[in-house]
């Protein structure tokens, strides 16, 4: 006997086997009919519009037809006709078999109890209750839920099963199952949610396979795609990352991030060395490789890049410069980051043979796999893996039988690549026994629709479900289709009938609602929008909607806490999750209160959420107070944003470190110089290009032009592998040796005045080196004068007034004195605008300056002949003087301090947005301020700041203090107080 069930759709060929096994085996096939009334002529409304089109004549009523009331014809049922396709021919295909006895097992129809069983009934009965006066109002046998996210949706199904269970006495886990169409996509979130403790529920997950699964099986395909791949940076990490692969080698977490932080900043994207890149196509060099890197960094230990201003000795050897950062000192890290890269290149070469034979290929491939993985001991499960794995390569050894002596048969990695991934597919997963262990979660597919109490789909967001029809030309079936040619579309419509019809009790259907990447609201699928419709048209009052159920985005919502939330068409809104309702309490300072009714034994439970994080703090007398150590570069910072630069300081938050999965993800090389390496590429040059013109002007050096100092720097970046290569490296090195040129005939008018200054300095301090790295050996002076002490009042985090000392440094590069005792700074820019008054770049400098005036030594040195300022742009250099006493200068560093080290108000100021308002209250006149500007100027901020999007700035909360106009005129008004 040969016994088929869950025959969903068959297909002409799978019709002819049964055929010819009908003369050899007695064959059972218990299939799945909808309906138990005549359904064949049920058409999709796509194929009643085609025999509309090609049989508008053929099928005009006659008269005789009218008289005879030969048209008489129900509504077709219109789930039926949209889904049931796939089954009408199935049906339709089975009846060409001959001698056969069919047994029609249908059930008479149950009392609908719910919407769900009417709807049932209706498919089974090909009836309609569209006519009904009376019709029943929407209940929980039927339920949409709409979620915010994957996590959120299995969470509330989770909590949903719970209620179910303690509702009704009589169920058990194996009575409820979840379907999902991507179960790789959930399983992950399944094991998360699920394994939570405490462990209220037992499971089976089935459908899950080795290919996705199985580390071993993961870390084998890792170690395949790189034999057959670029060797790139995502491949490589992706296997060291593997638990496999980190056994083997002893690999932590740590040393996984060093190495992925050196391979971001050696620029390594893929291919092992040169030839590597010849063989793949790749122009003939050795940038961007891991040879490359892994030389620089053993480089490393032995050269190091001299520091000098002679452009002859931009230091490289053999065309590799050394590369050093802070773990680069640690042997042993480099040591094994080397032998692991070179390990792996060794077993892709091994790997990479023309052909071998199958006996061949398995004692090649399991001698690369001893070298590289081995199954950790906590991963016993693994082993199985291995072992199915072992004995499909014995398999093998038929291939080689079958094919003798043929050579030209031998396999090929790649054929390799596809056999284990293909066994691998065959190696079943998953967790408990299928049915009988609890909870039943599976995929969407056919032979899973077994008659459940409750049933959860999820998943049913649009773009996920039904998916979408096979375009490709070499699909014959475009060309010419014949009956039981199913679509993926068509079959998953037809999966999803099967399972309408198949529940029993409760049906919960949940979507994805929201993208949140990009921030996008999602709607239901094709499908479930078709059942909503279908039910508000032929079950519900005429009018009533059918309700979809939103799920809050946090599970401590006080949506949770509603009685009304539990109605009597919906039930999902239940949390059972205590650490939720105690961040509900916390969030809305209800913890107090449930401390003083709570009973002992809760208190003594929730202990472990209520941590005492309380610390002593010792107010410091005078004496002891720390000093805060502040920079010129961090003052002008505040200016320009003053809510992230105090983020920064007083609460540790800088953009986010990029984690290891963001570095791997990059594996190509760049195509243009971005920012800011296109920055350096300009200003490198340049600054170079000075401190040669004028140390040459002591000693007697030749004067290379500005364009051969960028070749050479263009060069050393090049080596570094920071630019790109080949024809776009000569796009980008020609464009940008234009704007060096541009800056360097837009310095001409300062360096005759720097030429003819009276002193010039290279740099000035106060205090330590805070900025620009000035090399070592540059024949040029340098003056240094002790940090800026100050004492200033401002507030903490708890508005109380504390007193602060404060040491601030700071430095100013290239500033001469003139014949006539005045003196003078260059400022580089590299920007390509045009300003007509001051902008951000005067902000340091001027900062300097009054540094200067309010220090005893170096007032004495600036004295008050005041500070022009040449602001080199690309195309125009721009002079502002400013002149200040000593007095307000003071004054102003004070304030200004002050508000920095200001703890208890975050002011939303931005210099960017304020210079683009209309007011603006730095460049206003005192005769033209009013209580109505100063309110429009608030208005305009307010509006500027609903388009904030940075999360920094939005996770602070700043606020749009009411004296903003003042504080912004006492901030910026004195850098447009320029001289003529």
């Amino acid at each position: 006997f040969i016994h088929f069930f869950g025959l969903s759709q068959i297909s002409d060929f799978h019709l002819k086997l049964i055929g010819r096994l009908q003369a050899y085996y007695t064959i059972f096939i218990y299939a799945l009919n909808p309906s138990k009334e005549f359904w064949e002529d049920i058409k999709t409304l796509r194929e009643k519009r085609w025999i509309q089109r090609k049989n508008v004549k053929t099928l005009a009523i006659r008269t005789e037809e009218k008289e005879q009331g030969e048209l008489f014809q129900t509504n077709d049922n219109a789930l039926l006709a949209a889904w049931g396709k796939p089954g009408r021919e199935s049906v339709r295909l089975l009846c060409e078999l001959t001698d056969y006895d069919f047994n029609a097992c249908f059930t008479a129809p149950k009392p609908a109890t719910g919407i769900l069983q009417r709807i049932q009934n209706d498919i089974l009965t090909l009836s309609s209750k569209a006519g009904e006066t009376e019709k029943p109002g929407q209940d929980r046998s039927l339920q949409i839920v709409a979620c915010p996210g994957v996590y959120r949706e299995v969470e509330t199904v989770y909590n949903s099963i719970l209620f179910n269970l303690e509702q009704n006495a009589d169920l058990q886990l194996t009575d409820i199952a979840i379907l999902v169409p991507d179960i790789s996509t959930y399983k992950p979130v399944f094991d998360s949610v699920f394994n939570r403790n405490p462990k209220c529920l037992a499971y089976n997950l089935v459908d899950s396979y080795a290919e996705i699964e199985s580390v071993y099986g993961k870390a084998i395909l890792g170690i395949l795609t790189l034999a057959t791949g670029r060797f790139s940076r995502n491949e490589v990490f992706d296997l060291i990352m593997n638990p496999c692969f980190a056994s083997r080698w002893k690999i932590d977490q740590d040393e996984v991030q060093a190495w992925a932080n050196w391979t971001e900043a050696l620029n390594v994207f893929h291919t092992f060395d040169r030839e590597a890149k010849i063989a793949k196509g790749y122009p003939a060099s050795g940038i961007y490789t891991w040879k490359q890197g892994l030389q620089r960094l053993r480089l490393s230990r032995i050269l190091a890049a001299p520091d000098a201003i002679d452009t002859a000795k931009l230091g490289h050897f053999q065309e590799l410069v050394p590369f050093n950062d802070v773990k680069t000192g640690d042997v042993d890290l480099v040591e094994k980051f080397c032998m692991v890269i070179e390990a792996l290149n060794h077993a892709v070469n091994t790997l990479n043979v023309k052909s071998a034979t199958g006996e061949q290929w398995k004692q090649i491939f399991f001698g690369v796999c001893d070298q590289l993985i081995e199954i950790p001991a906590d991963f016993k499960g693994e082993f199985a893996v291995q072992q199915t794995l072992i004995q499909a390569f014995d398999n093998l050894k038929l291939y080689d039988q079958l094919q003798g002596d043929a050579s030209k048969f031998r396999l090929d990695v790649d054929l390799i690549k596809e056999f284990i991934r293909a066994n691998l597919s065959s190696i079943s997963g998953g967790h408990g026994d299928y049915l009988t262990g609890g909870v039943t979660i599976s995929a969407l597919q056919p032979m899973r629709p077994i008659p459940f109490r409750i049933v959860y789909v999820l998943g049913m967001e649009e773009g996920n479900f039904p998916g979408r029809a096979e375009l490709s030309s070499l699909d014959l079936r475009l060309l010419k289709r014949r009956i039981g040619d199913i679509s993926l579309p068509e079959r998953n419509c037809y999966l999803f009938l099967e399972m309408l019809l198949s529940v029993q009790d409760k049906l919960y259907i949940s979507y994805v609602s929201r993208d949140l990447q990009k921030d996008r609201i999602q709607q239901p699928c094709s499908l479930v929008n078709q059942l909503r419709r279908y039910v508000e048209q032929e079950i519900l009052p005429k009018g009533q909607r059918f309700q979809i159920t939103e799920i809050p985005l946090a599970g401590s919502s006080k949506r949770f806490l509603d009685p009304e939330v539990i109605n009597t068409w919906s039930d999902v809104l239940i949390n059972y999750s205590t650490a939720d309702r105690l961040a509900y309490y916390r969030a809305n300072r209800l913890w107090e209160k449930f401390n003083q009714n709570a009973a002992a034994e809760d208190l003594k439970r929730l202990k472990r959420f209520d941590p005492d994080l309380a610390f002593e703090v010792v107010k410091p007398a005078g004496a002891d107070r720390q000093v805060e150590r502040i920079t010129s570069k961090q003052l002008k910072k505040f200016l320009e944003d003053p809510v992230r630069q105090k983020t920064q300081r007083h609460l540790g938050l800088y953009d986010e470190e990029e984690t290891i999965e963001d570095l791997i993800l990059r594996e190509d090389e760049p195509f243009f110089s971005e920012f800011p390496l296109d920055y350096h590429l300009k200003m490198d040059p340049v600054k170079r290009w000075l401190d040669t013109l004028f140390s040459s002007q002591a000693i007697d050096i030749a004067k290379p032009e500005p364009e051969d100092i960028y070749n050479l720097v263009y060069d050393q970046y090049r080596r570094k592998s920071q630019t790109p290569e080949g024809a776009f490296a000569e796009m980008d090195k020609t464009e940008l040796r234009g704007h060096v040129c541009q800056i360097v005939e837009t310095l001409d008018p300062v360096i005759a005045q720097m030429q003819s200054a009276k002193k010039l300095y290279r740099a000035v301090f106060i205090g330590e080196q805070t900025d620009e790295h000035i090399p070592a050996g540059i024949n040029l002076d340098l003056k240094r004068f002790e940090p800026l002490s100050l004492t200033v009042q401002t507030a903490n985090h708890t508005s109380e007034t504390v007193t602060c000392d404060v040491e601030i440094h700071g430095q100013l590069p290239w500033v001469w004195q003139d014949s006539e005792n005045r003196w003078h700074a260059l400022i580089l820019t590299g920007s390509g605008k045009k300003p007509k008054e001051p902008d951000k770049y005067v902000f340091e400098p001027v900062i300097f300056y009054l540094l200067c005036l309010t220090g005893k030594e170096s007032c004495q040195l600036i004295g008050t002949s005041g500070i022009t300022l040449h602001i080199v742009y690309r195309e125009k250099l721009v002079e502002w003087t400013y002149k200040f006493d000593q007095e307000t200068a003071g004054m102003y560093l004070i304030d200004l301090v002050s508000d920095y080290l200001n703890q208890s108000i975050v002011a939303w100021l931005p210099f960017e947005i304020i210079s683009k308002l209309s007011i603006k209250p730095h460049k206003a006149e005192d005769d033209e301020i009013d209580d109505l500007t100063r309110e429009d100027f608030i208005l305009e901020l307010e509006d500027a700041f609903s388009d904030v999007d940075d999360y920094l700035t939005l996770i602070t909360k700043p606020t749009i203090p009411l004296d903003a106009f003042d504080m912004v005129k006492g901030r910026l008004k004195i850098f447009f107080d320029t001289r003529s």
